[in-house]
């Protein structure tokens, strides 16, 4: 039996794991709203809101607000204090670790950039965006050739229903894994269809800074682009950083 103190966390309050928890004096730390608080017993105190956190994008990556109570109840139950906790979650910054929801404002549009690499983080990655404003969105993405033809496709269907306008496909050659050039493609280019996309809504690229260049000149002001960033390649990032800075 494990004899040490167990610490909760969780994006929902009226959970009965955490509601018992607190009930019996034990410690937990919750997203009540957009307040990221601090539980001990029938004592809450506010650690800091949601939109404190950069990576949490005003609220909008829950993921990353669960990321956040995660590394709060760590750092607490190693003997961090509180207002030292605060201060970290309201200093951290994506724009240092590439891939992990970069967003970039360029020409009126915005860019968000993540390795996404399963099913779960691109849902996740998806659910982000559609926290976000946006008049249209694109999203690009790459499938490693491993995965069976039903998850590939499950992929596509899961991506189309959050409401996208564009799907640009990138080849990866080096994520083939056994299957053929373009047959990842074909399977997306399927179901995409299936789902109701017009032929004219799916691209194909060989490179992902390829089906980036295609999404930048679709986009205008008010857009949002997505883009699936398996192969973290320098290039991208500069290019990114440059056009975000012009």
């Amino acid at each position: 039996d494990f004899d040490g103190e167990l610490v909760w966390f969780s994006l929902e309050p009226a959970n009965d794991v955490i509601k018992a928890h607190a009930g019996d004096g034990g410690i937990a730390f919750v997203l009540d709203g957009n307040d990221l608080l601090f539980v001990d017993g029938d004592v809450h105190e506010l650690l800091c809101r949601d939109a404190d956190i950069p990576i949490a994008l005003g609220g909008a990556a829950r993921h990353n607000v669960a990321n956040a109570l995660a590394a709060a109840a760590l750092t607490w139950s190693m003997g961090i204090a509180l207002a030292d906790i605060r201060a970290g979650l309201a200093t951290m910054s994506q724009d240092d670790n590439p891939g992990r929801g970069n967003v970039y404002a360029v020409d009126g549009f915005t860019v968000i950039v993540d390795f996404a690499h399963n099913p779960q983080a691109m849902q996740a990655l998806l659910d982000m965006a559609g926290r976000l404003p946006a008049r249209r969105r694109a999203l690009c993405c790459g499938q490693a050739g491993d995965r069976t033809d039903e998850l590939i496709r499950e992929l596509a269907r899961d991506a189309w229903q959050t409401g996208l306008d564009l799907v640009i496909v990138s080849e990866l050659a080096k994520y083939h894994r056994g299957r053929n050039a373009g047959e990842v493609f074909a399977i997306i280019r399927d179901e995409l269809l299936r789902c109701g996309a017009a032929p004219e809504q799916i691209e194909h690229h060989d490179e992902e800074l390829e089906s980036l260049e295609s999404a930048l000149a679709w986009a205008e002001p008010g857009d949002q682009i997505v883009m699936l960033a398996l192969e973290r390649s320098q290039a991208l990032y500069d290019r990114l950083r440059t056009l975000a800075t012009a």
